[in-house]
């Protein structure tokens, strides 16, 4: 039942859609509003040379990992623009930060091979 899936805090999916609404409407109103507001044809100018970055820790980082990766969330919030015309897609780097008691081997799946590929490759 989908319904179930929207009560679940842990569903990813649609945490990576709220915080992805969430930030658009602060960047829309806070950010262009502030920055932009004596200048209506600057707007897209900002939007163009201003980078975006998405950071997250944790289940943040899962969440900035979704957001970017999946299509329901990146096709649909990570574009923005002004009217119909899309101004900027995606973001323009990301930061994803995590801390394990164990070392990288223990708390990472694929470290190992990635570690015998890279040898093999020198």
């Amino acid at each position: 039942n989908n319904n179930n899936n929207n009560n679940n805090p842990l569903d990813h999916l649609a945490l990576a859609e709220s915080i992805q609404r969430e930030f658009n409407s602060v960047y829309r109103d806070v950010l262009l509003d502030e920055y932009c507001a004596d200048r209506e044809h600057d707007v897209e100018d900002f939007m163009k040379r201003v980078p975006i970055v998405g950071m997250g820790h944790s289940l943040g980082a899962r969440i900035q990992a979704v957001s970017c990766s999946h299509p329901n969330v990146s096709d649909k919030y990570l574009s923005m623009g002004k009217g119909r015309r899309r101004i900027r897609s995606g973001r323009d780097g990301m930061i994803y930060l995590g801390f394990a008691n164990w070392g990288a081997s223990s708390s990472i799946p694929g470290v190992e091979s990635l570690e015998r590929t890279v040898r093999k490759r020198r």
